[in-house]
């Protein structure tokens, strides 16, 4: 999918951009932290919508904001995507989602990292796994 129409860059200009004889006219440019949140929220995952709650809450990005580049996306993105996101937005903002329990979710995570972890400790300790080893018949 491509940025929306109204994707913005932060463009560093100026003397103090750091231009050099070797640089020339080079100018760096960043993704703007809502078109980020937007992109993020499109894909609508659940660590995507925790990001995004996670850069509403500090202050990062702003649900208006959020709201007028969602309005903005291409006509091609599913409507029903839209109001998934626009639903989420005013929930979150409504209330109180932001404050999202990012320990459950790190939590979560590293559950199924050890479950991994674990099952493939299962797998290499089995008799059958080890070179060598031979089953006695009962």
């Amino acid at each position: 999918m491509s940025a929306p129409p109204s994707s913005r860059t932060a463009g560093v200009t100026g003397s103090s951009c750091g231009r050099t004889s070797s640089t020339g006219r080079a100018a760096a440019a960043f993704l703007d932290p809502h078109d980020c949140v937007v992109s993020k929220l499109v894909a609508f995952r659940d660590k995507d919508r925790a990001f995004a709650a996670a850069l509403l809450r500090e202050g990062i990005v702003s649900a208006a904001t959020l709201r007028e580049r969602i309005g903005a996306l291409p006509e091609d993105v599913d409507a029903r995507v839209l109001q998934a996101i626009l639903a989420w937005l005013g929930h979150a903002v409504a209330d109180g989602a932001l404050d999202i329990d990012i320990r459950a979710i790190r939590d979560e995570y590293a559950e199924e990292e050890a479950e991994a972890a674990n099952s493939e400790v299962a797998e290499t300790s089995s008799p059958l796994n080890v070179p060598g080893a031979v089953l006695e018949e009962s």
